[in-house]
């Protein structure tokens, strides 16, 4: 079943899985406003990637950060629904310390609640945030919705907070919501120095890599995936107020994923130090997740081979240098 999507207004566009999910939507015709922060690095990502579509007037831009939500066109009521969306994926202090900053993370919260507000002044029909894995903490089973949160750093306490608040206020609001605890995600535009990025740099310059022991069960999912699942999140009537866990349907060590990306790119295997690197307290040995409360309520499967995935992941670092 369909929900009738006309617009989609995007935050935290330009990351791997924002900027996925902008090409889904445009590839679907649905026009898209993107919020960047003026300053930002990345925010010359929309220009070089959807140049004819700004032209065009397909997408465009609000130079509006998270900081800003809160008083960006306060003054202004959409009247009625509007068949639009909501995405919020922005997020500040993702990595590093910035994990266990609490001020940053609870400023983090009011941000998403601001974005709801907006997404009510502006007459969106549904709000759709991105929450992470890290609201569970670390559980040695296959993730659902249902298992049970037990946060372990700020970062992971504030999404979950972020979660149920904007519930709440959506529902005061009129507005229908969904959260997306999202797992490991990869694709081109991702970070560099996640694992699967700083194994292609690493191998693409003739490095060796060192590693774990790498027997982490884990789960990965290809960026584009990962954008046409929000995608229809959007464009479908699914459940109101349900959690969704964002993830790819495998499930292997984190060794033979690493052995897989070396092959794919052809380079030598004699470069990846497994063992190399200790694990560290409270490493995280199982990542895995059922994702079928997506799938089904989506009618979709992520689909992407991972060997063609790291492919154009490759190419896209390439590009780089």
């Amino acid at each position: 079943m369909k929900f009738y999507m006309k617009k989609a207004y995007v935050t935290g566009a330009t990351g791997a899985i924002g900027m996925a999910l902008v090409a889904e939507l445009l590839k679907n015709n649905i026009e898209v406003k993107v919020f960047l922060r003026k300053d930002s690095e990345r925010s010359g990502r929309i220009a070089e990637s959807f140049g004819e579509e700004l032209k065009s007037g397909n997408i465009s831009v609000e130079y509006v950060s998270l900081e800003e939500l809160k008083h960006f066109m306060e003054n202004v009521y959409t009247r009625g629904r509007q068949d639009s969306v909501f995405y919020h994926l922005g997020w500040s202090g993702t990595f590093g310390k910035l994990r266990n900053d609490a001020g940053l993370q609870q400023k983090n919260v009011e941000y998403t609640l601001d974005a709801v507000r907006l997404a009510g002044r502006l007459g969106c029909t549904k709000f759709i945030g991105v929450g992470s894995q890290a609201e569970y903490g670390r559980v040695s089973t296959r993730l659902t919705p249902d298992t049970d949160t037990a946060p372990e750093n700020e970062y992971g306490r504030a999404k979950l907070a972020a979660g149920v608040s904007s519930r709440e206020l959506c529902r005061e609001l009129g507005i229908e919501h969904a959260w997306v605890r999202v797992l490991s995600v990869y694709g081109p535009y991702d970070g560099m120095n996640t694992m699967i990025t700083s194994v292609i740099r690493g191998l693409l310059k003739g490095d060796r890599v060192s590693l774990t022991k790498g027997e982490q069960m884990w789960n990965y999912l290809y960026s584009e995936d990962a954008g046409k699942e929000l995608y229809l999140l959007g464009a479908k009537a699914v459940r109101n107020g349900a959690v969704y866990i964002l993830a790819g349907s495998e499930e292997h060590s984190l060794k033979e994923y690493v052995v897989r990306l070396c092959r794919a790119m052809d380079a030598d295997d004699k470069l990846l130090g497994f063992g190399d690197v200790l694990y560290g307290a409270g490493q995280v040995m199982c990542l895995t997740a059922d994702i079928s409360a997506l799938c089904s309520d989506t009618g979709y499967i992520p689909d992407t081979i991972f060997e063609d995935g790291i492919k154009k992941t490759a190419e896209w670092v390439k590009s780089l240098s």
